[in-house]
């Protein structure tokens, strides 16, 4: 499978029912939670081919990542790529870029192998 280039995919927020609509469809999972906090969309030739979701962790989880400011911690919720995309693809939508927030909220989750 060949590298994905960043230059051919625009990177930007998105609608909750659009990302979840690609994890329907593609993500092992077949769903997801009725809201996000944080949705973003990996587009190549204008049609989403990536999104990932993020909401807040619990509280205990969000401590353990900064006691502080544990209310400004999101957590990745969902990420899929649809078939046939390079899976350097998946990095795109969950980039600190990608997901920059005004409040500055500190971002956690592993991204699935």
């Amino acid at each position: 499978m060949t590298h994905a280039a960043r230059a051919d995919y625009v990177i930007r927020r998105c609608e909750h029912a659009a990302a979840s609509a690609l994890v329907r469809a593609h993500h092992y999972a077949g769903g997801t939670a009725n809201t996000s906090v944080l949705s973003v969309g990996a587009y190549r030739a204008g049609q989403m081919v990536a999104a990932a979701l993020w909401m807040p962790p619990t509280r205990v989880c969000a401590e353990s990542v900064s006691n502080e400011h544990w209310r400004r911690v999101l957590s990745l919720s969902r990420l899929v790529v649809i078939p046939g995309e390079p899976t350097n693809v998946a990095s795109m939508p969950t980039s600190r870029k990608a997901t920059r927030e005004p409040s500055t909220a500190q971002l956690t989750g592993r991204t699935p192998a």
